[in-house]
């Protein structure tokens, strides 16, 4: 805003763009003259500092190269101080070869050295600015080099005198300014004068007076255009004069025509319109004048009775196109009648000078009589070019959506309705209802806008009674016997309803309909019978489509099964290995089996001619690759010799007629894996003599298998327990170990094992066996005790105390002391100790696993060292036990004896004394007392 005001203030009249002009000029041309001239002023005085500079610093080289040579520093001191007195100095400098200050005007200098000495001895320029002329000029006696002279100097002297004719300049350019503005001032308002003269003139005329003329004289060009504004309002004068003149004739013209003729302005307004056109349109002088072309109680029509938008009208394509519109047919529908009018009609542009469209005249003729008379005539070709339209749209596309969308629009034009469309379904006792399909004009949309099922209501419930219970079309609406169904008319808006049940073979039945909103229609029988047959041919149509669409949603179906089952897939053709076993059998051959047996190739040429049509996803996943595409290209890595006999034992099958076969086979992955498959091998019904179409599928049971070897792994390391703890215990020590060193290695499928025991110190181990195999590969002598302080990897889990499993024996590990020459190989290893009362009691090793050691590997060895050790333990505690008792025993034995003795004394005493009463008293006590020492003597043993 700031920026138009400004641009209106300089520029808004011829004088203001004068001066401003005259002003820009002069201080362009000011500004670039002081711009050059303090810049050659300054060059100038900066050379001249240079050559200042230098000539100084060569006369102090002359000067004190001999107080360079002496070193003589009080008199190089005073050479510099000397230097003091010449104008704009900064500093002086006497330096020695090696760049050390010997002298300088700033005595705290004295001794630096400075860092930039040139590399070449000749004068040389540091510094050439306006602030600061640094040069340095070596010193020289007879062509030898004694040191250097730097001399600085400054222009401030210079700097003022430029600053001053910089100011100088300036002024003079501000004055060129003024005074040149004040000239241009001058010269502007004279020119200008003469030209406001002339606006004045034109302002009058613009205000209303036609006859206002300008009374500038002269020759120059103000008056040159005076004259000629002049010359220009008597000529309009006389056009308009023309003008009115010839519309009077025209207007008189329009009147008397026999056609009816309309204007319209450039807008599309109604300006008027002759009498015919009044009586035709049914409008007043008063009325006509200022029409729309989008009144809404107006409606025009197309030849197919649709409605024709605004922008289609003829004054619209006039005015859009700027051209003419020649015998166009229109419908007419006034507000007050119901019956439509016929019009031909033509719309002609007229022009200004400019070209630009001023009117648009509209003439037309009544053709109504003529309309209905061709109506008739042409009702069967109506018919017939109707059905060949429905004809093309159902044949044109096999998707049933499209084919009722094309059907629709066809209706949509047939009819000239506002809406068409099907729903479903047909039936009053359902709960809800949709419109899967519909076309409508733009403002009339319907129950397919809304894309959600409608509930079911008694009115709609009738209306479907009544299709379902007639064969023909039912009308509903003004002169029908049958009401439009408050409910949905209203809501949609519709004032006829012409609709039919349509019944496909598939399915329950369909209602096929057409509504008219923009008004109340009545549908004429010729109407009702190709609506009739447009009925009867869509619900064929949609019959074909409907089956159509059923076997496509099997096909995909099965696709998807295809694709998204767990199951491995494969789709072959065996047509081509049908033609060589056709081959074989011309040939004489009966068992192909022996023929297999005889040309084992003949397998991989059968295995060439089955073609693979197809393999779904999980076949890809089977066999880890990443795409069908790649899975295809390295087939060959995943056969093995048992899917090729497998392969062999379906051919077998096939040479029989047999159509199935189930067999468990081994394959392999891109990546050399395993895997293990039952193939289900089938022949697709229909296909048994081509064997065009064969299914093979792969179900992988890889995890079935290793859960059940884990089953049997489980089942037999329970079974060893039980041997150990039912068959065992009779054997002896060293049979115990033999047995569960055994089964340690068959539990965990390692090559080799062995079974210590820990002495009571911990110091060595004692290895009461090892593996058979260990025994017959290494032929070294097996001692029976290992120290472990030596001992390398195998005692670790005893110092460790926990078990140890090494998946890589060749990878480098500390822990390992290496084995003797011609040890058994190891790759794998795992030692597993057994802790009783705090401490290892005994170490399981095992050896040469063909897969990793896991914890189920841990899991089995514990166990069975756990058992193992129990027994141990029992038969140690029997034979301590057995060893007590023969130890009691003994005691007995010498403690019968003694008694024995001890009675024969007793026998002995009874004789000596007197008595029988008192020799049996002191016989029992004696006997107690023995007795009581028997028990005695028996607890402690």
């Amino acid at each position: 805003m700031i920026l138009q005001k400004l641009h209106g203030f300089l520029l808004g009249s011829l004088r203001r763009q004068l001066i401003f002009g005259v002003a820009a000029v002069h201080a362009l041309m000011m500004a670039l003259f002081i711009a050059d001239l303090t810049h050659r002023q300054k060059g100038f005085l900066l050379e001249r500092q240079t050559e200042q500079a230098v000539a100084l610093a060569h006369t102090l080289a002359t000067s004190a190269a001999g107080w360079l040579v002496a070193n003589d520093l009080a008199g190089l001191q005073e050479l510099a101080e000397s230097q003091r007195r010449y104008p704009e100095l900064k500093f002086a400098l006497l330096l020695d070869t090696q760049g050390r200050v010997l002298a300088h005007t700033d005595r705290s200098r004295i001794g630096q050295y400075i860092q930039d000495l040139p590399g070449v001895i000749q004068e040389t320029t540091m510094s050439h600015n306006a602030a600061l002329v640094d040069v340095m000029v070596p010193a020289m006696i007879a062509d030898r080099h004694v040191g250097w002279i730097r001399i600085g100097t400054g222009q401030v002297a210079g700097s003022k005198k430029l600053a001053e004719i910089t100011r100088d300049g300036s002024i003079y350019a501000l004055v060129a300014i003024v005074v040149g503005s004040v000239m241009a001032w001058l010269m502007g308002r004279r020119l200008t004068n003469r030209l406001n003269q002339v606006k004045q003139t034109i302002d009058a005329v613009g205000s209303g007076d036609r006859r206002a003329r300008s009374s500038l004289t002269g020759d120059d060009e103000a008056a040159v255009m005076a004259l000629g504004f002049n010359a220009m309002l008597d000529r309009l004068d006389a056009r308009d004069q023309e003008l009115r003149e010839s519309e009077e004739r025209y207007r008189s013209l329009i009147h008397k025509v026999p056609t009816a003729i309309v204007l319209h302005d450039r807008r599309g307004r109604v300006l008027d319109g002759n009498p015919l056109a009044m009586q035709l349109l049914g409008l007043s002088a008063d009325q006509l004048p200022g029409k729309v072309l989008n009144d809404p109680d107006w409606q025009f029509l197309r030849e197919d009775g649709s409605l024709l938008k605004v922008d289609e009208l003829p004054v619209s394509r006039v005015l859009a196109g700027r051209q003419a519109v020649k015998d166009m047919t229109i419908g007419i529908r006034r507000p007050e009648r119901q019956q439509v009018d016929w019009m031909l009609l033509n719309a002609e542009p007229e022009f200004d000078q400019t070209g630009a469209v001023i009117r648009v005249i509209v003439s037309f003729i009544d053709i109504t009589e003529r309309k209905q008379a061709d109506q008739i005539r042409l009702a069967p070709l109506h018919f017939f070019e109707s059905m060949d339209r429905i004809n093309r749209a159902i044949q044109g596309t096999d998707d049933l959506e499209q084919m009722m969308g094309a059907v629709l629009d066809a209706v949509l034009i047939i009819f000239g309705c506002d809406r068409a469309f099907l729903m479903y379904p047909c039936d009053p006792e359902a709960e809800a209802w949709q419109v899967p399909m519909e076309r409508t004009r733009p403002d009339y949309p319907g129950a397919g806008a809304l894309s959600t099922p409608l509930p079911m209501t008694a009115d709609v419930a009738e209306t479907l009674r009544l299709l379902l219970a007639s064969n023909c079309p039912v009308t509903f609406g003004p002169d029908s016997p049958n009401p439009l169904p408050p409910d949905v008319s209203e809501r949609f808006g519709f004032k006829s309803f012409l609709s039919i049940a349509i019944h496909p073979k598939i399915g329950i039945p369909w209602q096929f309909g057409i509504h008219q909103c923009s008004y109340a229609r009545t549908w004429t029988g010729e109407e009702q019978l190709l609506f009739q047959e447009i009925g009867r041919r869509l619900a064929d149509g949609m019959n074909t489509l409907l089956i159509c669409r059923t076997l496509q949603e099997s096909q995909e179906r099965y696709r998807l099964v295809f694709e998204n089952s767990p199951v491995s897939i494969w789709e072959e053709d065996f047509s081509a290995v049908r033609a060589f076993f056709d081959t074989l059998r011309n040939n004489g051959i009966e068992d192909i089996a022996a023929y297999f047996d005889q040309h084992p190739e003949a397998v991989g040429h059968c295995a060439e001619q089955a073609r693979i049509v197809d393999l779904n996803q999980s076949a890809v996943l089977l066999h880890g690759a990443k795409s069908k595409e790649t899975l295809l290209a390295g087939l060959v890595q995943t056969f093995t010799p048992d899917s090729l006999d497998a392969f062999r034992q379906e051919l077998i099958c096939l040479w029989k007629g047999d159509t199935r076969m189930v067999r468990d086979a081994e394959v392999k992955t891109l990546a050399g894996e395993p895997r293990q498959v039952t193939v289900h091998f089938s022949v697709c019904p229909g296909y048994e003599q081509s064997l065009a179409k064969v299914l093979v599928s792969l179900v992988d049971v890889t995890e079935r298998k290793r859960a059940e070897e884990e089953v049997r792994l489980n089942l037999a390391q329970q079974m060893a327990l039980l041997d150990v703890y039912q068959k065992m215990p009779t054997a002896q020590v060293s049979e115990i170990i033999a047995f569960v060193v055994d089964k340690c290695v068959n539990l965990t499928g390692s090559a080799i094992g062995f079974v210590g025991i820990i002495s009571d110190d911990d110091s060595y181990m004692e290895t009461h066996l090892w593996s058979v195999k260990v025994m017959e590969s290494c032929p070294l002598d097996k001692p029976l005790r290992f120290p472990l302080s030596d001992a390398g990897l195998w005692a670790e889990p005893v110092r460790q105390r926990r078990v140890v499993t090494v998946n890589d024996y060749a990878a480098a590990n500390p822990l390992k002391k290496g084995y003797p020459a011609g040890h058994l190989a190891l790759t794998r290893f795992m030692g597993v100790p057994l802790i009783d009362n705090g401490r290892v009691a005994a170490v399981a090793g095992i050896a040469n696993k063909d897969e990793p050691y896991n914890d189920a590997d841990h899991y089995k060895i514990s166990l069975m060292l756990k058992g193992m050790w129990d027994i141990m333990k029992r038969k140690m505690a029997e034979e301590a036990l057995h060893t007590l008792n023969e130890e009691l025993e003994q005691r007995v034995r010498l403690r019968t004896a003694e008694l024995a003795e001890k009675h024969d004394e007793l026998q002995r005493m009874n004789k000596m004394f007197v008595g029988r009463e008192l020799r049996m008293v002191e016989l029992k006590e004696r006997v107690r007392v023995l007795e009581e020492e028997r028990r005695t003597n028996g607890n402690g043993a």
